[in-house]
């Protein structure tokens, strides 16, 4: 199977007084594989901070929730550095936006603990909602949902993804110097994977 990314964008009703949309480059992703997400914060009101989700997912402000046509659950990315650094919060003006590029890698579902899983764990149909939760206020804003079919990855990809379960930020060059050393090595066997298309940048 193929995933497949539906024309959709990522917007919705401004329920936190902000309106997300976003898009994704990938048409087409294996199961584990890292996804990129493009999204667009826009401010529908004068809003005096916004806890905007960087690359590094230190703010905790988005979720995610993800539907394999079995209900819905709720998926939050780990933070992708364990590093103490200063974030600032900032306001956005009614009308300005803001741009970030996210690489979903490794969260957990809730009810699950420790380090969690990848974020499409099996071949299938998934649909994807973005939520961003004001932790002062406790408001949030739904995007509507992008639909994406997964498939199981093929032979030759099968080493990266069995050596990934454990430790899936290695897909994006991030983790111990073990891990890192790792992927150097599969990079010299594996150098076209879509796996490992992040450790390249």
């Amino acid at each position: 199977m193929t995933i497949t990314l539906l024309p959709l964008l990522l917007a919705t009703a401004a329920t936190a007084g902000l309106s997300l949309d976003g898009s994704s480059p990938q048409r087409s992703v294996l199961v584990g594989e890292p996804l990129k997400l493009v999204v667009r914060w826009k401010a529908d009101q004068d809003l005096q901070r916004v806890f905007i989700e960087r690359g590094l997912f230190q703010e905790q402000s988005l979720s995610f929730v993800v539907d394999d046509g079995r209900g819905p659950k709720t998926y939050r990315e780990i933070p992708h550095s364990t590093g103490d650094q200063v974030v600032l919060h900032g306001g956005m003006k009614k009308g300005q936006e803001e741009i970030t590029n996210l690489l979903l890698v490794q969260g957990r579902y809730e009810g699950e603990t420790g380090w969690g899983g990848f974020l499409f764990r099996a071949p299938g149909s998934y649909s994807v909602k973005v939520v961003y939760t004001d932790r002062e206020t406790g408001q949030s804003t739904t995007s509507r949902a992008l639909r994406f079919t997964a498939r199981a990855p093929s032979s030759e990809d099968r080493e990266i993804f069995d050596a990934a379960k454990a430790r899936p930020m290695m897909l994006a060059f991030l983790g111990n110097a073990e891990s890192q050393a790792k992927v150097k090595e599969l990079i010299e066997r594996h150098s076209r994977s879509p796996y490992l298309r992040w450790t390249r940048l």
